[in-house]
């Protein structure tokens, strides 16, 4: 314990209105390495990890505490991914601050699956308050809170599937009808805007249907290989029309797809099947729409 001083790197939660020992609580929770805590706004800062170094300065109001075994002088850098959030014992998902290897800046995340070695939220529907009939600059930086509905952004998520290991992908799918089904794949990466945001995804298992292979044995049906589409960004193969306008949705398109996460959302919880706005044509039912998705990486 450090009274009269802070550590000055920027917490990766803080909350007003606070005890000391809920904020301890709320550290522990986090399996942080330290946490500042202000007796006079009940403010409590928590750290998990350190973008460069564990510097503190006097304060006159703040106390520094940090962990069992832990001194300022025993850094841990920022994470690089969510699978080191897990890899450090930190189980509850929820919003981390990572550094990957080619970032000079941290990136804020949706870390999700802790206790399944951890994993990158990069998309997220659930309820349809985020327009996703977007353009292609939108799509390049990323939209919506990544506590929410969002998309992470293609830029990140091509840095983040580059690696030098494969990255794998899993795709969750929760119908209106409570019926829940997942695809995964075990490499998955998107190329850079020259490409325009090229897709492969491989190594395909699960229940939901290879949305990127083709399941229907169609070629024009199958994606990998192909670029990403906008409705101002017009890159698939379709003659006679846009696709990304046709689903009411960016997403990687050959002439068209089987499938399109970032469609216009059902309403009401009903998709005719002649109504082209729909998320996903699944593999069971062609009525029937998505009510929760959510695509990870790892």
């Amino acid at each position: 314990m450090y009274r009269g001083h802070a550590l000055i790197q920027q917490p990766i939660e803080a909350f007003f209105q606070t005890t000391k020992h809920h904020c301890l609580f709320h550290c522990v929770q986090r399996s942080c390495v330290a946490f500042n805590y202000d007796n006079d706004n009940q403010l409590c800062e928590i750290h998990i990890g350190f973008e460069s170094d564990c510097s503190i300065e006097a304060t006159a109001t703040k106390t520094y505490y940090f962990s069992d075994g832990f001194a300022p002088s025993d850094c841990l850098p920022l994470p690089v991914s969510c699978s080191e959030i897990s890899s450090r014992g930190v189980t509850q998902d929820g919003l981390y601050e990572i550094l990957p290897p080619t970032y000079s800046t941290p990136l804020q995340v949706y870390c999700e699956d802790l206790v399944d070695g951890g994993w990158v939220r990069i998309q997220r529907r659930e309820d349809g308050s985020i327009d996703f009939y977007r353009n292609w600059a939108e799509y390049k930086s990323g939209f919506g809170s990544v506590s929410g509905e969002h998309w992470l952004g293609n830029e990140h998520i091509h840095a983040l599937t580059n690696g030098s290991t494969p990255t794998k992908l899993k795709i969750k799918l929760t119908y209106f009808n409570t019926n829940e089904y997942e695809a995964m794949y075990t490499n998955f990466t998107v190329g850079d805007e020259a490409s325009l945001y090229t897709v492969n995804a491989l190594g395909y298992s699960g229940n939901a249907g290879d949305c990127f292979g083709g399941w229907l044995a169609s070629p024009a049906e199958a994606t990998n290989g192909y670029p990403f589409s906008t409705q101002d960004s017009d890159n698939d193969d379709a003659v006679t029309n846009s696709c990304a306008t046709l689903f009411t949705g960016p997403w990687w398109y050959n002439a068209c797809a089987m499938c399109s996460l970032n469609g216009r959302y059902p309403t009401g919880g009903t998709c005719p099947v002649s109504d082209s706005d729909c998320m996903w044509y699944e593999h069971i039912s062609l009525s029937l729409p998505i009510k929760f998705s959510t695509m990870l990486i790892q």
